[in-house]
């Protein structure tokens, strides 16, 4: 989906917030994380737990400076869950799901929590794992997902396992096993999002700079994302300086998220091609379904989106699709009625195709250059790094599984929790201040 500056104005505000599990939920809110948890929590644990307001800002305790460089990629996997918990909150839920939130149990496979209203009360139930990074890191969890949890289904944000170019890094091994793992689990497939990379990447930039600096996407300033500090952030965390705006409930997390991210998408369309939802998908099938992301051109008064055309073209199409698989002289029949209306629909789409392929071609080219709602802070996903040379956010998603080009005089390993049977049982590495936050992130304080 294409994020205009408003839409990212809305999106920074709505994840500068705290959010409280409404009063209502608490209890079945606490019934899961007790059924769920792969720690064994006191029951005033939970009641501590879920009681206490949730916040993206205690994930810049997960901001790293590695080798002289900003390592973000951490804290992009955080602000991934709480965007992917707006998406189903604005585009997924359907039927008795009443919401999704974010789980406050930080030791659990599952991010999210859908809240279900089964007629007799509300039942929460385990939402998603969401995962990005390389592509070793993601098949070897998405792995682990299918054999041991088999309830939590699993969203690849970064396409490795949802698309032809993420497969595409996967090694010939890794395919293999993949393909064999999909047919012994069907119902188990990744899961896709509305967001791309790209989008998420510029997220992050817009958080940070307005943590930084105050700053909104359309605030017009000379400051940009390399201006940006990771030292200076913790600091302001740590120091109480990071301030959450408002504080509310869940219920106005869901509304909010169906406010922006709803007209945003024109039309969504089921995709069936291998993605079907068993019957442990809490979300009537929603889950497994692919969302075609359009993008909003915004363009002068009385002009045609090339857009809507082939929108419509592809309609009467299908309708014509529709009466030749029906056969015999019906399909004479149906074009015999609609001579111009088949002659104009191949017209119209054949010509918009190449229209929007060389469209494509000049906005890719372009990279977004001189469009007001990139700035000056275009992304790229190619490393983990402020870039100062291009102003760019730099975000890692890749990995090298075959050569290590390591310096002579390694510094010490970054803060990182380590984990013993799958549950984070400490930090490592690092300061005292970060391996503290992580311990406190994962409820280990």
């Amino acid at each position: 989906m294409e994020l205009t500056v408003s839409t990212r104005d809305r999106l920074v505000q709505l994840l500068t917030s705290e959010y409280s599990v409404p009063d209502e939920l608490v209890d079945c809110v606490k019934v899961a994380i007790k059924q769920y948890s792969t720690k064994n929590y006191t029951d005033d644990a939970i009641d501590r737990m879920v009681r206490t307001p949730q916040s993206l800002s205690k994930g810049l305790a997960l901001l790293r400076e590695r080798n002289g460089k900003n390592d973000l990629s951490l804290f992009r996997g955080i602000i991934s869950e709480w965007l992917v918990c707006a998406e189903y909150n604005a585009l997924k839920n359907k039927g008795a799901v009443v919401m999704t939130i974010s789980n406050p149990d930080p030791s659990s496979k599952a991010d999210l929590l859908h809240i279900v209203d089964t007629g007799k009360g509300y039942k929460a139930v385990p939402g998603p794992d969401i995962k990005s990074g390389g592509s070793t890191y993601v098949f070897n969890q998405w792995k682990k997902i299918v054999k041991y949890r088999y309830e939590i289904p699993m969203v690849d944000i970064d396409g490795i396992l949802t698309t032809e170019e993420g497969i595409k890094q996967l090694t010939q091994k890794q395919r293999e096993e993949f393909e064999e793992l999909s047919a012994l689990y069907p119902n188990k497939r990744p899961l896709d999002t509305a967001f791309e990379k790209a989008d998420i990447n510029r997220v992050v930039a817009d958080y940070l700079k307005y943590v930084e600096f105050n700053i909104l996407p359309s605030t017009v300033s000379e400051l940009s994302i390399k201006d940006a500090s990771v030292s200076r952030i913790k600091e302001k965390l740590y120091s109480g300086e990071v301030l959450n705006g408002q504080s509310y409930d869940w219920n106005v997390y869901s509304s909010e998220s169906k406010e922006i991210l709803q007209p945003i998408t024109e039309e969504i369309k089921l995709n069936n091609q291998g993605r079907n939802v068993g019957s442990n998908d809490t979300m009537s099938g929603i889950d497994s379904k692919s969302y075609q992301k359009q993008t909003i051109e915004h363009r002068l008064e009385g002009d045609i989106s090339p857009d809507s055309v082939v929108d419509k073209g592809m309609k009467f199409a299908r309708g014509l699709g529709g009466q030749i698989i029906k056969g015999g002289f019906s399909v004479l029949k149906f074009i015999g009625e609609h001579k111009e209306e088949v002659l104009a629909t191949a017209g119209v789409i054949a010509s918009v195709v190449v229209m929007n392929i060389s469209d494509r071609e000049t906005r890719s080219k372009a990279n977004f250059s001189g469009q007001a709602d990139c700035e000056d802070d275009s992304v790229s996903d190619t490393t983990s790094t402020f870039d100062n040379r291009n102003n760019n956010v730099e975000i890692s998603v890749s990995e090298n599984n075959n050569t290590h080009n390591y310096p002579k005089q390694r510094k010490d390993p970054a803060a990182h929790a380590y984990r013993r049977n799958g549950v984070v049982v400490g930090a490592r590495g690092g300061t005292a201040e970060e391996r503290a936050a992580i311990r406190k992130e994962h409820g280990l304080e």
